[in-house]
């Protein structure tokens, strides 16, 4: 399955390290969407949100199931990160669906 990284996932080392079987796939843009913080004074975090006319430069990898797991515990799934399908444009102008 796909995995659209952003944040502290867009950096390769630490997404082998979380993730063994991952394999990177491209960068690319995740259209009508904008970065925002969360949270409270020391424990912010960054997520993603519907926005109109903006993107967000995002790293795409193919990850197991087993990858998956491990994103959603180091990710505080559900309770801080949701889940979601959307398309994203790669550098090439193809386009994946079905990254989460």
């Amino acid at each position: 399955m796909y995995y659209i990284a952003y944040g502290s996932n867009l950096n390769k080392e630490e997404m082998k390290q979380r993730c063994k079987d991952a394999k990177f796939v491209s960068l690319a843009r995740l259209e009508n969407y904008t970065l925002t913080y969360r949270g409270n004074p020391g424990r912010a975090y960054l997520t993603v949100d519907k926005k109109k006319g903006d993107f967000v430069r995002v790293a795409v990898w193919d990850v197991s199931e087993n990858d998956k797991k491990s994103l959603d515990e180091y990710e505080d799934y559900p309770y801080l990160y949701d889940c979601f399908e959307e398309k994203v444009l790669l550098e090439k102008n193809e386009t994946i669906t079905q990254c989460h």
